[in-house]
């Protein structure tokens, strides 16, 4: 039997390229959802039987929400912490370890006090939610009830995300990566 090359030509590369889509197709990851800090408050309202968010409250609580993330998405690249980081390198480099020691300390003085400043952030925005909260009618005495004040305070503290914000962890002394929008 006689094959046509036209044919032939279109028909054997198909099933590698069908196999390569469906390849591509299977690996590929889905997009996740952006996380909607707003949901475990109102499960958690609604396992204490409290009242749950009028439209209002959920809105002023999205904005305050919003207006962190905002101002935590990409840290300033503060430039004396980075010429401590080059340095440290170069210490580490040239076998100085009282001048890693000192550029140490200044990089770890420097991310000592962007941690500072956004637990006294992430504070202010708990506390923001509460009187957000306090325009309900005992939203917040049942979910205190229910919750007790630590769990009910570290809810309120989650709704800033995690413990680095939103984007990638950052890890070692090294150069830091841009936190990407999520």
């Amino acid at each position: 039997m006689k094959t046509n090359p036209r044919i032939s030509r279109f028909f054997i590369p198909l099933p590698a390229v069908v196999l390569m889509c469906g390849l591509a197709l299977c690996l590929a990851q889905p997009v996740m959802p952006p996380m909607d800090n707003v949901s475990f408050l109102k499960d958690a309202l609604q396992a204490a039987e409290a009242p749950s968010l009028t439209a209002e409250q959920e809105s002023s609580i999205r904005a305050l929400i919003e207006a962190f993330r905002e101002s935590h998405r990409v840290p300033a690249q503060n430039p004396a912490v980075q010429d401590a980081r080059a340095a440290y390198e170069n210490a580490i480099l040239n076998g100085d370890i009282e001048e890693a020691t000192t550029q140490a300390q200044t990089i770890g003085n420097a991310e000592a006090n962007e941690m500072t400043q956004r637990q006294i952030d992430a504070a202010s925005l708990a506390i923001s939610i509460i009187n957000v909260l306090k325009t309900g009618s005992g939203q917040i005495e049942a979910l205190s009830a229910k919750m007790g004040a630590g769990p009910f305070v570290r809810l309120m503290l989650n709704m800033a995300g995690g413990p680095r914000g939103f984007g990638p962890p950052r890890r070692g002394p090294g150069p830091r990566p841009p936190i990407l929008e999520p």
